[in-house]
């Protein structure tokens, strides 16, 4: 059994309990690990991290995905992570995520924040759970996740968070799975 996922699933399961109920109902008794979806492949980076082809697009760096979300994460906040004026964007939108290279790198970068993660397809968010270490966001005090909702749903925390006061993160290789949705 995949320890990356047991423990993302333990944080899942404390940190959204009714959502887990509803999106692990499948998987037995909350260990056995999601199927992936059928049209993801993944594959280990030159820096040893796993990244994710969906369809045959790349969703990640196949050099160092980690490096690359972190280096996002900065130029979105103007070089200021971890500065104090990175608080100044109070809430990070991520439509769609991958592996979850970037929400993760945004909750280290910005432990004060925001994060709205949206992913229509509740499939993909457990299969990203299986890849990475999701603690920084599954820890983040103010994380709102939207997975299997319709986009009517996702529309009242956007405009409770202050669409000023958001970064939006929308890569079309992680959205391309549900483009309409998008």
């Amino acid at each position: 059994m995949n320890s990356l996922w047991n423990n993302n699933l333990r944080l899942f399961k404390e940190r959204f309990p009714q959502l887990y109920t509803l999106v692990c109902g499948s998987i037995d008794a909350g260990t056995q690990e999601p199927q992936l979806p059928p049209q993801w492949q993944i594959t280990q980076t030159r820096s040893g991290a796993p990244t994710v082809r969906d369809a045959g697009t790349l969703l990640h760096s196949a050099y160092d995905p980690e490096r690359e979300a972190e280096r996002t994460v900065q130029a979105a906040l103007g070089g200021h992570a971890g500065s104090g004026h990175a608080s100044d964007q109070k809430a990070a939108v991520f439509l769609g995520f991958g592996a979850g290279y970037l929400p993760a790198a945004w909750a280290k970068a910005c432990p004060g924040g925001t994060l709205i993660l949206v992913e229509p397809d509740p499939a993909y968010f457990l299969a990203a759970l299986t890849l990475i270490d999701w603690a920084p966001v599954l820890t983040c005090r103010d994380c709102v996740l939207l997975t299997g909702c319709d986009p009517q749903t996702v529309l009242p925390f956007l405009e409770k968070a202050g669409l000023s006061n958001c970064t939006f993160f929308s890569i079309p290789a992680q959205t391309a799975h549900n483009a309409p949705f998008f």
